[in-house]
């Protein structure tokens, strides 16, 4: 591509809620897609791993996982005393 040349991108979804997003921050769309591509091209690529985009460290995967699973997981409890009884001693 030649340098300074304009480049168009269309999109209609998600173009209402990126424009919240960037307006809540400060940020004009126009800028903040400038700050995406000078980062994208500094960095070779996307600045965030594409497999875990929220940066979740292993063991809140791992706790996320366990969550969604049932595995791993404390209680049953009678009552919520019990339940701060159990958390207390640990």
């Amino acid at each position: 591509m030649e340098a300074g040349k304009e480049t168009c991108v269309g999109f209609d979804e998600g173009k209402a809620t990126f424009a919240e997003i960037c307006d809540s921050i400060g940020a004009a769309p126009s800028n903040a897609i400038r700050m995406f591509v000078s980062v994208f091209n500094k960095r070779g690529g996307f600045p965030f791993d594409l497999s875990n985009p929220y940066g979740f460290n292993a063991e809140t995967h791992s706790a996320m996982n366990d969550a969604s699973s049932g595995n791993n997981l404390p209680g049953p409890y009678e009552n919520i005393d019990e339940m701060f009884a159990k958390l207390d001693k640990n």
